[in-house]
């Protein structure tokens, strides 16, 4: 008689051999896959280092920062693979290491700390350091609607995590920042001080609000592989020249002689009015690999120079103005200068001053793939 299908006893023999198969081989992948996240790790370690110490042998002490933009140019980042593991900075030897996340390091390390909860959050961008970033965080979920108060030489690490900023949010003394543009995520209070944002995603209201600002002298912006989105201003360097309008709670006012550095590379700025508003202060600002967008039409500029001797360089980006100019050096910048190269435009005009906006200042020049277009 022809059997069909099989026994029970023959079924019950598979389902046993593939259950000690699968007792004996899961465990085996696991370890094979943690070493070849080991490896790769360790490997990634080597190329980071290796990046270091050029930056070394150029020009000597490589700072925290210094090394964070080494590395993210070199188009490395500094997320392990591996879950039991991360990276810490070696001030001493300007160098990283791959240390057990149980491992307790000395005061010539600067390792990660980890945000898991909103408190966390607010707490670790005060003390500075590197900070790493999981998930997605609403600062409309605070019981106090403030901002990220950066007090000391910061870098936040994510891996595309979320930030949103509150249309309301407060200074934790209660005053809005600024009179008429409110509600910064990050904003820089104390002086010499540098903010490094990796892997970010940061979210505002269009209306009034800016994602990364500061009230300090002497900043250092540094935005790698971040996407900001629905921001009236990106990037928000403002002095009013009346210090109430510049005040923070810690005292703090940015000045016009103040020097304010920017780098930000592979990001995607979205902005209402500006991706970029610097009004009287001077530094740097250098763009590369990016792309920047607008929303508002009519009589608004994609990048606002307003700056003090602001130097300017906007190196293969993708720019998208709404309004009638993709830059407009205007209300009395004096003595900056504009460069771009290798970027595409949607045609809008790049302009001294918008129509009916005051005066240009002196001294100022707009450079495009080596022409200059406008200037006075």
């Amino acid at each position: 008689m022809k059997k069909n299908g099989f026994t029970i006893v023959e079924l019950v023999v598979v389902i046993a051999v593939i259950a000690v198969l699968a007792a004996v081989l899961i465990p085996t992948f696991a370890t094979l896959i943690k070493k070849a996240n080991r490896s790769a790790d360790t490997q990634n370690l080597r190329n980071m280092n290796t990046l270091l110490a050029i930056e070394k042998a150029e020009g000597g002490e490589v700072s925290l920062s210094d090394a964070i933009k080494a590395v993210y140019n070199g188009g490395y980042d500094l997320m392990t693979k591996d879950a039991d593991h991360r990276y810490a900075f070696n001030k001493t030897k300007c160098e990283f290491e791959y240390v057990e996340n149980t491992a307790s390091l000395g005061a010539d390390y600067e390792t990660m700390t980890e945000v898991t909860t909103l408190d966390s959050l607010e707490t670790s961008v005060e003390n500075g350091g590197i900070v790493y970033l999981k998930g997605s965080y609403d600062l409309n979920d605070s019981t106090e609607k403030k901002y990220l108060h950066v007090k000391s030489d910061l870098v936040v690490v994510g891996d595309s995590s979320n930030l949103t900023v509150p249309n309301d949010a407060k200074d934790t003394s209660g005053i809005a920042f600024w009179s008429d543009q409110t509600s910064p995520l990050f904003v820089v209070v104390n002086d010499d001080v540098t903010i490094t944002l990796c892997g970010l995603n940061l979210n505002g209201t269009s209306s009034s609000n800016s994602l990364v600002a500061t009230a300090a002298n002497n900043t250092t912006i540094n935005l790698f592989d971040c996407t900001l989105n629905d921001s009236c201003y990106g990037i928000n360097i403002r002095n009013y020249g009346d210090p109430a309008n510049n005040l923070l709670s810690s005292g703090n006012t940015i000045t016009e002689d103040a020097t304010v550095n920017v780098y930000i590379k592979n990001c995607n700025i979205n902005a209402n009015l500006s991706a970029f508003n610097f009004k009287y202060v001077g530094g740097t600002v250098t763009v590369e690999d990016s792309v920047l967008s607008q929303k508002k039409t009519g009589d608004y500029a994609l990048i606002a120079n307003e700056g003090n001797g602001v130097k300017m360089t906007f190196k293969n980006c993708t720019l998208n103005a709404a309004g009638e100019d993709i830059i407009s050096t205007q209300y009395g910048a004096k003595n900056t200068t504009v460069i771009f190269e290798g970027c595409t435009d949607n045609g809008k005009n790049y302009a001294i001053a918008l129509s009916g906006s005051g005066p240009a200042g002196i001294g100022n020049k707009i450079i495009k793939d080596g022409t200059t277009v406008a200037s006075n």
